[in-house]
């Protein structure tokens, strides 16, 4: 469990950001949709307010359950010091549900 403000601050001499994006963007990955996860498809580019000396730990959650009937977790692509790229992940639930409403990741 980890609970922050949104912002950027400096915490034991190391910086956090804190924040939120609403997406619909999605991937999956099956035995009948093989390669739909592939960079530029389907991601959402999350720019830092802070550019990090180096690629940063990035932790992520979904926040919301818009979408009900799909189960979704996060997937990311491409942390860098200055952005990251994550979208809603479906593994291979791609049989259930829809994903028609953006989710707070």
């Amino acid at each position: 469990f980890l609970a922050a403000a949104p912002g950027v601050r400096q915490l034991a001499g190391l910086w956090v950001e804190v924040g939120t994006i609403s997406t619909q963007k999605c991937i999956y990955s099956s035995k009948k949709c093989p390669g739909s996860g592939l960079p530029g498809k389907k991601w959402q580019q999350i720019a830092f307010a802070h550019e990090f000396p180096a690629p940063p730990a990035f932790l992520t959650s979904v926040q919301t359950l818009n979408n009900a009937e799909t189960w979704l977790t996060v997937g990311v692509n491409s942390v860098k010091t200055n952005e990251a790229w994550v979208s809603l992940e479906r593994a291979e639930t791609t049989s259930y549900g829809q994903v028609n409403q953006d989710e707070v990741v």
